[in-house]
């Protein structure tokens, strides 16, 4: 019985390019099954209507992950190479390190409290580690002081404007930094570990810990959502500062700051001052934070050429009703309000998205079989239409 030929079996079996023909052929199934894929995911319904065995019609959530907003990628940051300093930062990262708490056992006699005490013994490993290093910052302080108290000199801002040319201030205030660094380097969602900083001039380190502690004030509102991309709001709308790219191009020899704004992440036109570039992304996180929350005279001194200019965007997005939408969707999950970041409403759009910090706090907004999000959802589409959908995401 002759079967019919599979598409990926070349016309000849036994022609000399056969296997060749055969994987050429494999490739362009690869091809089209990717593409249909793709065209799958964007079919639109989130939501829709399906009969119950009563026949009356009822509201099924089905939460289309696709449709999630997905931040602009960012390279990772390439400073130009520099062995000197790449050697001094290395060895100065091993004595560190080398004293640094190893392990720490526990003995746990009841497994139903072990996520209890698995989370106990990290802060308690993670204590010692940061104490270890204030130790280690204490000293490196008091040798930078024996180190001024010879040259007759005080930690002045005139001592501090030369804190990296004098040859005996400059290395031990660079080891203070990476002590600084090494302290923080899992706050803020690990901000600090997105940078490599064995080539990283000395002045960018510094600004870069001065910011990440910006970052962990308990007034600032702007997180990091990973690959050193951090985020804000303004009025339910969302505006990203790159630091990578930002810090790339001041070491590059430009000036731009590398921001987005809205649920397209349109790149905006925004330039900064000096030669730090660190500097440049605390200004806008300054910018973002309380009490000035990217204010009309800030925004007005930001102004750009039309449709780059960062203005424009956020008022092209911001809609009117944002505070309704956020005094209904707070009040629906008035007891799980904790685990609400963010509300992003694009009017244009017909679109709400909730944010959230990490999967589990998605997984309580959501509800057993989308209960929680289809309250919402229904109450949403009373009070503006139905064409109105919502995504619960966690910010990335």
């Amino acid at each position: 019985m002759v079967g019919r030929r599979r598409r990926d079996l070349p016309l000849n079996p036994f022609a000399r390019n056969a296997a060749a023909e055969r994987q050429q052929r494999l490739n362009e199934r690869l091809v089209e099954r990717t593409t249909r894929n793709e065209e799958r995911q964007e079919a639109e319904p989130s939501i829709h209507r399906v009969r119950n065995i009563n026949g009356r019609p009822k509201t099924r959530i089905v939460i289309n992950r696709n449709r999630n907003l997905v931040s602009p990628s960012s390279p990772a940051l390439s400073p130009k190479h520099n062995q000197e300093l790449i050697n001094e930062t290395e060895v100065i990262m091993n004595k560190i390190l080398s004293r640094q708490i190893k392990s720490e056992t526990k003995q746990i006699t009841d497994l139903s409290h072990l996520s209890r005490d698995i989370s106990e013994l990290s802060m308690n490993i993670e204590d010692k580690r940061k104490s270890g290093l204030d130790d280690k910052l204490t000293n490196t302080i008091k040798k930078r002081e024996r180190i001024l108290e010879s040259k007759g000199l005080d930690w002045s801002l005139e001592t501090q404007k030369v804190m990296w040319v004098d040859e005996d201030l400059s290395p031990v205030n660079r080891e203070a930094e990476i002590i600084e660094y090494e302290a923080g380097k899992f706050e803020n969602n690990n901000y600090l570990k997105s940078f490599d900083i064995k080539s990283l001039p000395s002045p960018e380190l510094r600004a870069l810990n001065f910011l990440n502690k910006i970052l962990s004030s308990p007034n600032s509102t702007t997180i990091h959502i990973g690959d050193g991309k951090l985020i804000s709001f303004k009025n339910g709308v969302r505006i990203i500062i790159d630091s990578r790219k930002t810090v790339q191009e001041f070491l590059n020899g430009k000036n731009k700051i590398w921001a987005y704004v809205g649920p397209q992440h349109k790149s905006v036109c925004l330039s900064g001052t000096g030669k730090v570039g660190f500097d440049a992304v605390v200004a806008m996180v300054k910018f973002a934070d309380p009490p000035t929350n990217w204010n009309e005279m800030i925004l007005n001194m930001l102004k750009g050429d039309g449709t780059l200019c960062i203005k424009y965007q956020i008022n092209k997005w911001q809609s009117k009703l944002f505070l309704k939408v956020k005094e209904i969707v707070e009040k629906n999950y008035l007891s799980n309000k904790k685990e609400i970041h963010s509300i992003e409403v694009y009017e244009s759009l017909r679109t709400v998205y909730i944010g959230t910090l990490n999967d589990d706090s998605v997984k309580i907004l959501i509800g057993k079989k989308g209960k929680n999000s289809k309250k919402v959802l229904e109450k949403i589409k009373l009070e503006f239409g139905e064409e109105w959908k919502i995504y619960i995401q966690k910010l990335v």
